[in-house]
């Protein structure tokens, strides 16, 4: 799936009265965000730190400091982080969305869908978390459920092609093949280079007996080259060449697929390339 944007919120003290503390700790913030925008990420989490040491209640320096960890990679610290700027402010939606992110990284969907949950109560104008709810529901099995959520995603945000993409893969799963050529269609009338539509598509055509459209499809991914769809590109193009009668190009293709690593063109090549 592609990356998914995560939002970090800047806090900018700004109300009458506040503390000097909350005053200095702000400085720290605001140095710290400036840090992370320049790319400067363990400065930014010395900044956050030190804001913390002299505001020790303060939710953004949590927040912030836990997305950059996360950016780091340091997903124990990050969701440290996070779990301290919801003890602080238990409506803190980015901070949700963001633990959520973590835990779907981890595999941790039962989890991931607890946070994405609370994203939408405490927020249910946000696209993003009914659209991770419904990824985590269709990993937990609630197929209807994760159709609803995605549907709320693209009320909310029609100009998500993520989201038609990947409810047409949950279409498509369930062998409902005439929406998700509809939501594929759609991803890539907003985002014409965004790969995945065209390969998955490509395949549901392929599975169809659509060859010309099926062709066409998968390369215009090849053509596009992303790292993490040529390969399969390769091997389902193959398929389409040899269900069209041109076994030594199917052959070509399979002979790529495999030097980019995807072992199933092998047994292809085996059984069917002199």
């Amino acid at each position: 799936m592609r990356k998914l944007v995560i939002i970090v919120s800047l806090f900018l003290c700004a109300a009458v009265g506040c503390s000097h503390n909350s005053q200095e700790a702000t400085k720290y913030i605001e140095k710290g965000y400036a840090r992370f925008q320049a790319g400067e990420l363990q400065a930014a989490i010395a900044d956050y730190s030190k804001a913390i040491e002299i505001d020790p209640d303060n939710v953004e320096a949590y927040t912030n400091r836990g997305y950059t960890y996360q950016k780091l990679g340091d997903i124990q610290k990050a969701i440290a982080d996070y779990n301290y700027a919801i003890e602080l402010d238990p409506k803190k939606t980015i901070a949700y969305y963001n633990r959520g992110l973590l835990y779907h990284t981890l595999g941790n969907e039962r989890q991931a869908f607890v946070d994405f949950n609370k994203t939408v109560e405490t927020d249910p104008n946000y696209a993003l978390g009914y659209h991770l709810r419904g990824l985590t529901r269709h990993a937990l099995g609630d197929h209807q459920k994760a159709i609803e959520d995605l549907n709320k995603a693209i009320k909310l945000d029609p100009k998500d092609a993520n989201a038609y993409y990947n409810r047409g893969n949950f279409f498509t799963k369930h062998g409902d093949d005439t929406p998700a050529i509809a939501d594929y269609n759609k991803a890539i009338e907003i985002d014409s280079n965004f790969p995945l539509p065209y390969l998955n598509r490509g395949i549901v055509y392929l599975n169809l007996g659509g060859y010309q459209q099926a062709l066409s499809d998968l390369t215009k991914v090849i053509e596009l080259n992303p790292h993490n769809a040529v390969a399969y590109s390769y091997y389902y193009r193959g398929l389409v060449k040899q269900k069209l009668g041109d076994n030594d190009d199917a052959c070509q293709d399979w002979q790529k697929a495999k030097e980019l690593g995807y072992n199933d063109a092998a047994a292809m090549i085996e059984e069917n390339c002199k």
